[in-house]
């Protein structure tokens, strides 16, 4: 599915939520989690920030240790847009993480990653599509993993030819019994699915919106080993 570069693995985390809740020392061993795994690419998938991104700036150096060999990526979650977009944005990148604002770009020779900001909250903002085709169509060759916060636009990124479609925002419903509810807006909610020749991986989360607790909804750190075809 994926080509191998040097090395192969990609971790994954999504939906911290950092803001009132969930404290710097939260964050610290969330961190050494990640780090434990030693990531050869990390993808940060959107929800970093809640609630207001001026709360968040002061944690920019501890995201700062959030690092890889072959980079760490990351797009907006819907959040980002709540918080502040500008200023969140400004967050991320002082945190050393490259931001795809529907953009794609070369990670390693063979190896694409491409994102797009949240598609969920800038259709509550009534902007239109296209998005997925200025993130996916202009791309370098290569085998391409793209990052979107909402597990939407699904059946589009498979299209478009991405090969590996990394999402959250869903947080496996976090608390039952929501996840009845959140599945109808996203069906395609927790784990891994095929769409075509593409791979969709949904994160439950590795933090929690609103209260910190979740019930039978493990948040988690994804681990995806990538091999050669």
């Amino acid at each position: 599915m994926i080509t191998q570069i040097q090395s192969d693995k990609l971790i994954v985390i999504s939906d911290l939520h950092l803001g009132p809740l969930l404290s710097e020392r939260w964050l610290r061993h969330r961190i050494r989690d990640v780090e434990a795994l030693k990531p050869d690419l990390l993808a940060v998938v959107g929800d970093v920030l809640d609630h207001d991104a001026s709360r968040a700036e002061a944690l920019a150096p501890v995201l700062k240790r959030l690092t890889a060999p072959l980079g760490v990526f990351a797009v907006t979650g819907n959040h980002e847009f709540y918080a502040g977009f500008e200023r969140s944005v400004r967050v991320l990148e002082a945190a050393g993480f490259r931001v795809l604002r529907d953009a794609a770009v070369e990670a390693a020779p063979g190896l694409v990653v491409a994102g797009v900001d949240d598609l969920t909250a800038r259709a509550q903002m009534g902007e239109k599509d296209g998005f997925l085709d200025r993130a996916l169509l202009p791309r370098p060759a290569g085998a391409t993993i793209y990052l979107s916060h909402s597990p939407s636009g699904v059946e589009r990124a498979a299209d478009l030819g991405a090969d590996l479609m990394l999402s959250g925002h869903t947080h496996n419903g976090q608390i039952w019994p929501f996840t009845y509810l959140v599945r109808l807006a996203y069906p395609r909610m927790t784990g891994a699915y095929q769409v075509g020749r593409m791979t969709l991986i949904v994160s439950r989360g590795t933090g929690t919106w609103g209260p910190p607790m979740r019930l039978f909804r493990r948040s988690e750190i994804v681990r995806i080993t990538l091999r050669r075809a």
